[in-house]
């Protein structure tokens, strides 16, 4: 029995002696006592690949010795059973086999995980860049729909089907609306809209397509968004609501139907609107 602190070394120089023979292609009978010492270390060290490499050297020299040198062959058989080292070799290729099949998922499965996350980061940067250009985008739009706004010279399109009269009044109640910011009532519709001016959802909904470019829910829709753009950059109060309250203070249901209203007009959302505001 080798004492524990003399162990690695013994292990290495009987690797040594291993090393010399097969250099020089020999088979000798010393090394009956070599390969199974280093079965045994590398079988409880769970070196599988040593261990097996050795069980196979110690195979060949057993089919050698057992015609050359039989008397010292029956020694070695005595401990170490020709049939159970091919059993424990062919059990070692099984194990390793499956360690590195085992090891071959884990691989694959880090790897796309890896890549997922790369393909993620680089997303998400991307997607910042691009909010970060929507962000500047709306802000200079901003104050160009303000100019455009004061613009004297800035006409409607056509009036279409609708007489003079009725398109005007209706005109000039929209504008009062729009002044008045009473797009920012909760549960508004074009029927009851209508009904408030006089007038019918019909003809209300073809001024607005006509004039307003856009259907009835879009044109409210925009309205508050066009306001909340603009309070959001001028209000530093009203930037510390949370997303839910500033949707219910001007007139959506919940703060969904704002974050969808919001992304659709800016193509960002107002919690990041919200963010880029406070930095600058």
């Amino acid at each position: 029995m080798l004492k524990q602190n003399q162990e690695t070394e013994a292990i290495e120089n009987f690797k040594k002696v291993d090393s010399i023979f097969q250099l020089q292609n020999d088979i000798h009978p010393e090394l009956k006592d070599t390969y199974p010492i280093l079965i045994d270390y590398y079988k409880k060290t769970d070196n599988k690949n040593l261990q097996l490499q050795y069980i196979e050297k110690l195979i060949t020299l057993d089919s050698i010795l057992n015609s050359n040198y039989k008397y010292l062959n029956n020694k070695i058989i005595k401990e170490y059973d020709t049939p159970l080292l091919i059993a424990e070799k062919q059990q070692l290729i099984a194990d390793l086999k499956q360690e590195n099949t085992k090891i071959s998922t884990q691989n694959i499965i880090i790897s796309i995980l890896l890549g997922l996350s790369i393909l993620g980061i680089v997303y998400y940067y991307y997607r910042q860049r691009v909010y970060k250009k929507r962000f500047l985008k709306l802000l200079a739009e901003k104050n160009n729909a303000d100019q455009k706004k004061d613009d004297p010279n800035h006409d409607p399109p056509g009036a279409g089907s609708i007489n003079t009269e009725t398109v005007n009044k209706l005109l000039d109640k929209l504008q009062q609306f729009e002044e008045k910011q009473d797009y920012l009532q909760q549960g508004l519709n074009a029927k009851d809209l209508a009904k408030s001016f006089g007038s019918n959802s019909s003809y209300l909904s073809k001024v607005v397509n006509t004039f307003k470019e856009k259907n009835f829910t879009h044109y409210i829709n925009d309205l508050r968004i066009d306001f909340v753009v603009g309070r959001l950059q001028t209000d530093n109060r009203f930037r510390k609501y949370t997303v839910k309250a500033i949707a219910h203070e001007i007139g959506f249901n919940n703060s969904e139907a704002f974050a969808k209203a919001f992304y659709k007009k800016t193509g960002i959302y107002p919690s990041y609107f919200i963010k880029e505001l406070e930095k600058i």
